[in-house]
């Protein structure tokens, strides 16, 4: 069943930016003991896998960390299918299948996660494999063949058309196969174009016994053309607003305008239902490449190799202060055994988390010059309590005095301020914040109101 008690947005940690599709069991069980022990005490709660955990890789050259390559490019991959023509672990990678994962998620009360991509496998469609629950349909039977509604970037999957016999059982095969497994988040990828095989999603949900998370993601740019209602979104936990983001300060910038778009339908939203901004990508990054000989491989999402974040500690606050005073969803994507005391820092944060932890989309309230001043309001009390973002979104120092109107606030009233990041309280001086900011950086302030 969807996850519809779903209160609070929903915080994690997913190996894409610091695996891509090379993650194995040994990596992923580093990753999650060091998730039980620091991250889930924070809040966090779903260890997800992310794209290609069934991929096969038929000339294997693994690096120094022990992963294998991709090689989208050069045909050098298979896929691990059951007789169902649905997607199972590699067993280059999980030996033992996604079972030690989950038993030690479930047993710490951790939440377990998988990506899947939008429709059938090419190879079940090519190689004609049976559909479970159907009279001897098969999968290339139920392929939309429609090239405007292939993926754009991946050749993983060919989407479905949802008026052709079969097409709900396969969706149906898939969700009662993720149940099975244990699994209660996915993410589904190249999927929030397609109003029909969403709903497909959802109808197949609502009928495991099991409680799932669902994440609606996208990357393919022509979908954006097609006017889907929010609220057919909303019927899923999240739906990502953004492109891939990395650490880079014009995806920051991308991430203020995809927040100020988003904002504007805020009241659209059930209590269920977050906007997501992507993934955080903090610490060690693309671990898939290291040192390896697969020179002929190119990455279409992200021209950068290994690499830690590039990110200064000024863009690591601003980039937080976006995503929690969003209620966005909290997915760290970086190599957790290798992060630095910073990384950790800002990441568990209990000041940071309690505000998107609130749930509330925050607001655009003043916009001088560089200065951008942005506010969320406290979920059980508007007026009374809530956050404050500050931000110098130029590249150089910035100093002002704000005015408790330009924070949104009212005039006539008291209000107690404390620094998020710094954690402690700031002084006002006759109802003025003083700021000086670094460029790139944020004042990121809790208001009380004295009563």
């Amino acid at each position: 069943m969807r996850n519809l008690q779903l209160k609070t947005p929903p915080m994690g940690w997913n190996s894409f930016d610091c695996f891509d599709g090379s993650i194995n069991e040994e990596h992923a069980l580093k990753n999650l003991e060091v998730f039980i022990e620091k991250f889930k005490p924070a809040g966090y709660e779903y260890f997800v896998i992310d794209i290609a955990w069934y991929r096969k890789i038929l000339d294997p050259k693994p690096n120094q960390y022990g992963l294998l390559q991709r090689k989208w490019k050069i045909g050098n991959i298979d896929w691990e299918l059951d007789e169902w023509g649905r997607f199972i672990p590699s067993k280059q990678c999980f030996p033992n299948g996604f079972e030690p994962i989950i038993k030690r998620c479930h047993e710490a009360g951790v939440k377990f996660g998988l990506h899947l991509m939008r429709g059938v496998p090419q190879k079940a469609a090519d190689e004609k494999y049976p559909i479970k629950g159907t009279n001897g349909i098969t999968a290339d039977q139920i392929v939309n063949r429609d090239p405007e509604d292939r993926c754009e970037w991946s050749n993983i999957c060919y989407g479905i058309d949802m008026a052709k016999p079969g097409a709900q059982e396969y969706y149906d095969s898939v969700i009662e196969q993720m149940a099975q497994m244990g699994v209660d988040y996915l993410k589904y990828d190249d999927i929030e174009g397609s109003q029909e095989e969403m709903e497909a999603v959802y109808r197949a949900i609502d009928k495991v016994d099991r409680t799932i998370t669902l994440s609606l993601s996208l990357f393919s740019y022509s979908y954006m053309k097609r006017q889907i209602p929010l609220s057919v979104y909303a019927k899923s936990n999240m739906m990502r607003i953004t492109h891939d983001i990395w650490d880079k300060q014009s995806h920051i910038e991308s991430s203020f305008d995809a927040w100020m778009q988003r904002s504007l339908q805020d009241n659209e939203r059930p209590e269920w239902f977050f906007f997501d901004l992507d993934m955080i990508p903090f610490g060690h990054l693309r671990l898939n490449y290291g040192e390896t000989a697969d020179e002929e491989f190119t990455d279409t999402f992200n021209e950068e190799g290994e690499h830690w974040c590039h990110f200064t500690p000024e863009q690591m606050r601003t980039f937080m202060t976006q995503r929690a005073m969003m209620g966005s969803p909290l997915f760290m994507g970086g190599n957790l055994p290798d992060n630095d005391e910073l990384t950790d820092s800002i990441l568990l944060n209990p000041y940071m988390i309690e505000c998107d932890q609130n749930g509330v989309v925050g607001h655009p309230v003043t916009h001088k010059g560089d200065l951008h001043v942005f506010r969320t309001m406290g979920k059980n009390d508007a007026e009374g309590y809530g956050w404050i973002g500050i931000f110098n979104r130029g590249d150089s120092q910035l100093d002002a005095e704000v005015t408790l109107a330009d924070m949104g606030l009212i005039p006539t009233k008291a209000y107690d301020f404390f620094d998020v990041w710094n954690r402690m309280p700031v002084e006002t001086h006759a109802g003025l914040l003083s700021v000086s900011l670094s460029a790139h950086d944020v004042l990121f302030v809790k208001y009380q109101m004295n009563k």
